[in-house]
């Protein structure tokens, strides 16, 4: 200490105070000072039944086999299909709602078991009518000598007898086509492709595709719009009754 006239005064040394300002500081910090807790990150799970379910096309006649079998064999054939020859078909279906007759060609494995492929088109009932109407005049099966011939039916449909000279072979060719806005035309994805032996067979069956058709249309696809309109114009009482057929 150091002694001064007229009283006593202690002074500390800056390095004694700079050690006591420390000391308080990390008391106050320690007093004060909240225990860490961890925080565990949620991940994001997406559950097994979650899965995309894919979506067909859209167009005026989408190219579909979903409300179709996957696989059978020509011993049990599912209702609605009609088989051509090779492993061309005829199938009559429905997807929401709406009736479609589609030409598709099946691959076919050593058990005999047919699966639908990509190669075909589909068509609309009423496309299919006017066809059938074509079927009264045609004369695909004419001379060979006169191929090729083509038929164009309500301006999106064209038909078309090719005669392969390698092989001597003729080919029934079926493919859509739309119209664009600068009227000019554009084919659609997918060509049906038969043997003319194949197209006589499909002309010969075309009342029983018909009739699917109608099945498909009427019995189905039509009979549900009109139930949904009756509940639609009838609700339901409060005692839960609806319509049933």
């Amino acid at each position: 200490m150091q002694q001064f006239s007229g009283g006593t005064y202690t002074c500390l040394s800056a390095a004694v105070q700079s050690e006591r300002l420390f000391n308080f500081i990390e008391m106050k910090r320690a007093s004060t000072a909240r225990p860490t807790v961890p925080v565990e990150k949620k991940v994001k799970s997406t559950p097994l039944a979650a899965v995309a379910e894919e979506v067909p096309c859209t167009d005026d006649a989408p190219v579909i086999i979903a409300a179709t079998e996957k696989t059978f064999t020509l011993k049990c054939l599912p209702p609605h299909h009609y088989h051509l020859g090779d492993g061309n078909f005829v199938v009559v279906s429905d997807f929401a709602g709406i009736a479609r007759v589609h030409f598709r060609k099946y691959t076919v494995n050593t058990t005999g078991e047919y699966t639908p492929s990509k190669k075909g088109i589909t068509v609309t009932p009423f496309m299919w009518q006017n066809l059938c109407k074509f079927f009264e005049s045609d004369n695909f099966g004419g001379e060979l000598s006169s191929l090729p011939r083509n038929k164009v039916l309500q301006d999106s449909l064209l038909l078309s007898c090719i005669l392969v000279k390698v092989t001597d072979t003729a080919y029934v060719t079926m493919q859509r086509y739309f119209v664009k806005r600068d009227m000019s035309r554009d084919f659609a994805p997918g060509v049906c492709v038969m043997f003319l032996a194949e197209w006589e067979r499909l002309k010969s069956v075309q009342e029983d595709v018909s009739k699917s058709v109608y099945s498909v249309l009427f019995g189905k696809t039509f009979r549900a719009k009109v139930l949904e309109e009756i509940e639609r114009q009838n609700p339901p009482s409060a005692s839960g009754d609806s319509f049933r057929c």
